[in-house]
């Protein structure tokens, strides 16, 4: 008699965040559900992982790691937290065992749109030439962004671009509370819209912009595990204790949050400074009250994911091997995979 096997599902919630941009968010958000997905379910091994990718930024790149264009997609994770689409009509099924929920530019006016749809013509009287202005400048930001593949001098624009537009922000955000909108509620939006899929996946991954305003606080409301990746120079390390404080100020809202891990990125070989700096923050972190895990797996500088989006359009942890006809391209790509293997297993997912 066959043994009636029937899945059954309770989705670890899992995002990449950090305030600073370039250091391989998306890279560790597709690495990691491609290898989750080929993976058999730890307590129902006869199965593989469900997975379901969120992106959350308004560059797309989950998408397009999927060579898919975002911008010609209907249906995004803005309509779901925005317009009331039910979440499963967002979905965009990639394999058998892993799904994406897209984003495009509309993410980029997120935390504007849900201010300004909370509130009635009346609240906002006076304020027009504030919200036009605030769309300027995150417009900006949006262009900047992408333009600036880890530029450190518009990664400096950036961040003060972002310190102007948050100025606005909070303007807009402290008139509604004065008129009595539960405000609060703008932060609950991704753990009330992903709820449905808790039992659909095993695995629920989120890539986050780099910024800890509305969109991160959603996330951090939403997410079981934080995995903070940390490029090991001086202003990275700046950017990690920040979110690391802005992750525990959530703790209150959402007990079951925590970092799972933080993961050094884009170690050049034979670079002195990246390691004694590692060394240096491992020290540091290690002796603060809450115990935080530096993963021993390194996620290396490298060209190659890049080039594998653009020829096999997978993330490296996804692509055949047997495709790959020369040794040259075979063996850096062989290594990567194995280190997402191994980042995998650090993470005990």
């Amino acid at each position: 008699m066959t043994e009636l096997r029937i899945p059954e599902y309770d989705a670890t919630t899992a995002a990449a965040s950090t305030n600073k941009g370039g250091v391989l968010k998306t890279t560790i958000t597709v690495n990691t559900g491609g290898e989750l997905s080929q993976r058999p379910n730890k307590k129902q091994t006869w199965r593989n992982n469900r997975v379901c990718i969120i992106d959350a930024d308004g560059q797309g790149n989950v998408l397009l790691t999927f060579g898919k264009n975002p911008d010609k997609i209907e249906n995004t994770i803005y309509d779901v937290l925005l317009n009331d689409l039910p979440v499963e009509e967002a979905i965009i099924p990639i394999t058998d065992n892993l799904d994406v929920i897209p984003a495009n530019d509309d993410m980029a006016f997120f935390e504007l749109d849900v201010l300004t749809s909370m509130a009635n013509k009346e609240v906002l009287a006076g304020y027009n030439s504030l919200i036009q202005m605030v769309k300027k400048v995150l417009t900006l930001i949006f262009n900047l962004k992408s333009l600036s593949n880890g530029n450190p001098d518009i990664e400096a624009q950036i961040k003060e671009a972002e310190k102007e537009a948050q100025t606005y922000l909070n303007t807009l955000q402290r008139k509604l509370s004065e008129t009595g909108v539960k405000v609060e509620n703008i932060y609950s939006l991704l753990a009330k819209a992903i709820e449905p899929l808790k039992d659909k996946y095993d695995f629920i991954l989120i890539d986050t912009p780099p910024q800890l305003g509305l969109i991160a606080g959603n996330v951090y409301n939403a997410a079981d595990d934080i995995l903070i990746p940390f490029h090991p120079e001086k202003y990275s390390f700046r950017s990690m204790i920040k979110t690391i404080n802005t992750i525990n100020s959530w703790k209150d809202s959402n007990p079951n949050l925590k970092v799972k891990a933080i993961i050094p990125v884009k170690l050049k070989e034979k670079t002195i400074t990246h390691s004694v700096f590692l060394d240096s923050s491992s020290q540091v972190i290690s002796s603060t009250s809450d115990a935080l895990e530096i993963t021993e797996t390194v996620i290396p500088e490298s060209v190659k994911p890049a080039e594998a989006i653009a020829k096999y359009k997978l993330p490296f942890t996804m692509i055949d091997e047997s495709l790959i006809t020369t040794k040259k391209e075979r063996e850096p790509i062989v290594a990567l995979k194995e280190i997402f293997k191994n980042l995998v297993d650090e993470l005990g997912y």
